[in-house]
Parts: C-alpha cells; sequence; structure tokens
C-alpha cells in the first residue's frame, strides 16, 4: 500500500476491530452525572471541546458561511431528523459555521425548535447565526458572513453590522420589512438578469430583488448590485448560451456560501 493512503504508525497501533470495539465502549462523561438540560449530555463535553479545538485551528478566513449539516444516525434518539431532499436524510442536525473551504469553526447541535434562541427578539434563524459567531477571533473590519433565507432578517443585518460583520442571503419576501421594492410577480416578466435595488440609509442594507431562473431576493450589507457581475445562461428562445448581469450581491453570496456543503462532501470522503 503506498504511503500516502496509508500511515504505518495508525495502522500499527491497533487491529481495526479493537478500536471499533473501544469506540463502540467510549463514555466521555460520568452517566450518573448527566445534565438534565440537554439531550446530548453524554457527548457534550467532547463537543464542547471540539468547537475550542476548531476555533484554536482557525485560519482566519474572512468569507464565512452558516447552514445545516447532517450527522447519519439510523437509530433511535428523539433529536433525530429527517430532512428530505438532502444527501444525508436520517440523523442529527447541527447548525455549522464554515470557511469556504469546508472547515468548520463552530458548531451546535440541533435538539429541537429553541436550540440556540438566546436572541428571542430577532428570531431562531438569526440567534442561531448569532450565537455561531460569538467567539470568533476579533478582527479591525469583522467577517463576511453568507446564510440562506431560513436565517436572513433585516434585523439580523442590522445587528451583525453593529458588532462590526458584513453579511448577505437570500431572504424570504414576507421579510422585507414593507420594503417597496417591486413585487415579485412583475419582476418575473421582466428580462432575465433584471433587478430591482432599495438601499436603506440608515442601516446600509441593500435589498436586491433579482430574476434568474427564480426570482430571489437578496439581503446584503456586504455589497449592493455594483460591480454587475455576468453568468452564462442557456437561452431556449436564441437556442444558444448567453451573458446575463448578475448583480455583486448574488455573485459574493454563490462564491461563498457553499461553505458547508463542501463540509459535508468533505467528511463522506473520510
Amino acid at each position: 500500500m503506498k504511503d500516502d493512503v496509508w500511515n504505518k504508525g495508525i495502522a500499527e497501533a491497533m487491529p481495526r476491530n479493537k478500536f471499533l470495539n473501544i469506540m463502540r465502549c467510549l463514555h466521555v462523561c460520568n452517566n450518573n452525572d448527566l445534565d438534565p438540560n440537554t439531550k446530548f449530555a453524554k457527548v457534550s463535553p467532547l463537543w464542547k471541546m471540539l468547537n475550542k479545538r476548531w476555533l484554536k485551528y482557525f485560519a482566519g478566513d474572512v468569507n464565512l458561511s452558516v447552514d445545516e449539516s447532517m450527522i447519519p444516525y439510523y437509530g433511535r434518539h428523539s433529536t433525530k431528523q429527517h430532512i428530505h431532499g438532502k444527501p444525508i436524510r436520517f440523523g442529527y442536525k447541527a447548525w455549522c459555521l464554515c470557511t469556504r473551504s469546508g472547515y468548520l469553526v463552530q458548531g451546535n447541535l440541533y435538539e429541537g425548535a429553541n436550540t440556540g434562541n438566546k436572541y428571542p427578539e430577532v428570531g431562531v434563524g438569526a440567534s442561531v447565526v448569532l450565537n455561531l459567531c460569538e467567539k470568533l477571533p476579533q478582527r479591525p473590519d469583522g467577517y463576511n458572513l453568507y446564510f440562506d433565507n431560513f436565517f436572513t432578517s433585516v434585523v439580523l443585518l442590522e445587528k451583525l453590522a453593529e458588532e462590526g460583520h458584513n453579511a448577505a442571503g437570500t431572504i424570504r419576501a414576507n421579510r422585507v420589512e414593507k420594503a417597496p421594492l417591486s413585487d415579485v410577480k412583475s419582476v418575473s416578466k421582466m428580462p432575465r438578469g433584471s433587478f430591482d435595488q432599495i438601499t436603506e440609509k440608515d442601516s446600509n442594507v441593500t435589498l436586491v430583488r433579482y430574476n434568474d431562473n427564480n426570482v430571489i431576493t437578496v439581503a446584503s450589507t456586504a455589497c449592493g448590485v455594483e460591480p454587475v457581475g455576468k453568468v452564462r445562461r442557456w437561452s431556449a428562445a436564441e437556442k444558444k448560451h448567453t451573458s446575463v448581469n448578475q448583480p455583486s450581491c448574488v455573485v459574493m453570496y454563490n462564491q461563498y456560501m457553499g461553505g458547508v456543503d463542501r463540509l459535508d462532501e468533505n467528511v463522506s470522503k473520510l
């Protein structure tokens, strides 16, 4: 076996079956002294230690994304989830803060609808993001954070801006705080690549409603529509690929949002 896929020190330390037996019986805390307030009491000391290690060896990337990740598990447990359409459909859900390359900086195990809801005034999704960012090392210019429409709200972007961070994310149409954007139906009738933008001067939150394959709305304090990028799309009418405008906030979101998906991909190859 080649050296780049085999480590002598690990392979000769013990037989595989012995290692599996040790892992099967491994305990990280005293079963007689479990925290009754957490459903993951048996592994919470290990998880806290891992969070410290992930943060310790964090390389300091500026662009980070927040999303959910699934830890495969097929047994019985009150926190086991089934998420249809995910590569891993059954298992434990974890809220993750990752770099673009898939390095996990911080993670919180999901125990129910109120997991991590330390800031009820901003909602569960926003609270999850704020919790994950609490222990990030300080930077003069903060971080650029990206997340999807489960988390995004105008209030969250304002809260992150107060803490010195920029952020961008897709946002649901009913969360734009009655901003005078063109409605989804009218934007869908515009040519592909069309968009409508509005910026709130006090908070510097920009809302962009953009027509691509579907109409999406992006909220951002990181950037607006300029500089407008270009993306190739297939035109059914012209029977060829055409160049379509894409606002800068959409370009940045597409570029940096996939960190948690990359984490899942990396873990699946272990």
